[in-house]
């Protein structure tokens, strides 16, 4: 019994090491030193992505599949992150000088209005990307094991109507011709024996 202990271990763990470098992407960041802030959030997130992706296509037969699919919600949901960090900064930063100039020019409206509009369009941005990503990275890992939780509460329904329904059908048998109040068993009994 401990032979088939450790070998059961052992090809536990070579499927673990398996798995890990199928998902695992070698992600080189950075930018050039002239970029903005944006190109380098988007560059270093959307290569995380893409590198995930292609990371699954190099090896189809040792990957799983919801693991990947995990892998890449995570990503987009720290694309999403990034991009409000990004965007709650370039608003700070923005906002200093509009609530100075208001108090002394109308520029203040114009960097109000400005970050009103682009406030707008980067949550429907965002909101593209952190959809999929929840739904990929805890709705999806979550799914196999929901099926088989109310798979199995249902198993466990129908044999407790089985257990409750079996008397009834053999105390229906006991008048195959019919009875007034129990009527005929007939239907019950090929229910019961499916």
């Amino acid at each position: 019994m401990v032979g088939l202990n450790t070998i059961l271990d052992d090809l536990w763990g070579q499927y673990v090491v398996a798995q890990q470098s199928a998902t695992t992407s070698s992600v080189e960041t950075g930018g050039a030193t002239g970029s903005s802030l944006a190109s380098d959030i988007m560059s270093s997130n959307v290569q995380n992505i893409i590198n995930s992706y292609f990371s699954m296509l190099s090896q189809p037969e040792g990957y799983n599949p919801i693991t990947v699919l995990m892998t890449l919600g995570t990503h987009l949901i720290t694309l999403v992150t990034t991009i409000w960090e990004a965007a709650i900064g370039i608003t700070l930063a923005l906002a200093v000088p509009a609530g100075i100039c208001d108090s002394t020019s109308p520029a203040g409206v114009v960097f109000k209005t400005a970050l009103g509009w682009t406030k707008s369009i980067v949550m429907f941005v965002t909101a593209a990307f952190l959809i999929p990503g929840a739904i990929l990275a805890f709705y999806i890992p979550i799914y196999p094991f929901a099926v088989f939780t109310f798979s199995i509460i249902g198993w466990i329904a129908m044999v407790i109507e089985g257990m409750a329904a079996a008397p009834l059908v053999c105390l229906g048998m006991t008048h195959p011709e019919g009875h007034d109040f129990l009527g005929k068993a007939e239907q019950a009994l090929m229910l019961f024996l499916s």
